[in-house]
């Protein structure tokens, strides 16, 4: 058996600057703003039952703090 391969070379999708004023923030920023006005409820998972949580809802929030609202 021969182990020798043929990798091939990767590709990947253009990487976006996403610059101020840019169509590439543009977008990203009107799909950050449409998670925000509709934030999904995430279900807890036990024993393959997804259920909702009995307790105070709270808001999610981005890592660095600066967006919220995606999901409760």
């Amino acid at each position: 058996m021969d182990a020798i391969t043929q990798v091939p070379l990767p590709a990947n999708e253009p990487v976006h600057d996403y610059a101020p004023h840019s169509p590439e923030r543009s977008r990203l920023v009107a799909a950050l703003d449409a998670l925000a006005a509709d934030p999904i409820d995430l279900p807890h998972v036990i024993a393959g039952e997804h259920r909702l949580g009995a307790g105070n809802a709270w808001t999610s929030s981005s890592r660095t703090g600066t967006a919220t609202g995606w999901a409760r």
